[in-house]
């Protein structure tokens, strides 16, 4: 399975559902044609309940806009990492956003990132989870 461009356009529109619905704070985020990479501020639920709910919502946008895959969508689980430490963070949000570009994709802006300087972020635990989730079954691949 690989995302289209209208594809990873519509998976950030369900990802935006997501955040309004559950004020998940989303320092980072690159939506790939094969996976996606996201740096989510910690939040009351646990990392696999935030994943899920983002791919519910990315799925049902690709469903409303016609352009769900005849495949799977998701792999199960993921690859979800901790992050206890500022400079480590700053580095995922780095790696998050460059990589489009490594990839010869335009550089991505979503409306649901909030910048680090946000309130929320300076109030927020220096605990953050950075979670990572490959669109289709077999198609997972491991990022440093």
């Amino acid at each position: 399975m690989r995302f289209t461009g209208e594809q990873m356009a519509a998976v950030g529109r369900g990802f935006a559902v997501a955040c309004a619905e559950a004020n998940f704070r989303v320092l980072a985020c690159a939506i790939m044609p094969d996976h996606v990479h996201t740096v989510i501020l910690r939040h009351e639920r646990k990392i696999e309940k935030v994943v899920g709910h983002l791919k519910s919502r990315a799925t049902q946008q690709l469903g409303a806009q016609g352009l769900r895959p005849d495949q799977p969508t998701w792999a199960r689980g993921g690859w979800n990492v901790f992050l206890n430490d500022a400079d480590v963070i700053t580095c995922a949000i780095q790696y998050v956003n460059a990589n489009p570009s490594k990839s010869g994709l335009a550089l991505q802006h979503w409306d649901f990132i909030i910048p680090r300087e946000h309130p929320a972020c300076l109030a927020a635990s220096p605990r953050d989870a950075r979670s990572d989730f490959p669109p289709a079954a077999g198609d997972h691949q491991s990022s440093p």
